[in-house]
């Protein structure tokens, strides 16, 4: 898989989350679109052999606000998506920063169970010498 430049692989929640939402209003905006030219072709045929019109009508408001309102949602997610300020070299200081910080989370891990691993050394002296003292006491 080809990523473009403007691949950003430090994608937050909500940005996926959106797309996610934009990705979702623009199918349903194509089923409307879809179902309304469906509606409009049956319509089409019945009316010019029953002379009926009413319910053509209702079903054309019904679909434009349905299509006016998905259209301001897409708008509204859109505008909602970040900025593409992310270039190739603004990345690679961000993945470069999150190496370092990886690097020191890392050293920090190290010493805490170097510290642990002592801690349970003594641990072990102590029980052991509990033991040994227990072990005298009963002979």
């Amino acid at each position: 898989m080809k990523l473009s430049s403007n691949f950003n692989p430090i994608w937050s929640d909500k940005m996926a989350d959106r797309l996610t939402q934009l990705q979702d209003a623009v199918t349903q905006m194509s089923d409307y679109f879809c179902n309304s030219i469906g509606i409009l072709q049956q319509n089409q045929t019945t009316e010019t052999k029953e002379g009926g019109g009413e319910s053509s009508t209702n079903n054309a408001t019904l679909f434009a606000s349905l299509i006016s309102q998905t259209a301001t949602d897409i708008e509204t997610l859109i505008e909602s998506l970040p900025d593409q300020e992310y270039t190739p070299e603004k990345q690679e200081e961000t993945l470069k920063n999150l190496v370092a910080e990886n690097q020191v989370s890392g050293e920090k891990l190290r010493q805490v169970i170097n510290e642990a691993e002592s801690m349970l050394k003594q641990v072990r002296l102590i029980n052991k010498t509990i033991s040994d003292h227990q072990h005298k006491l009963t002979n």
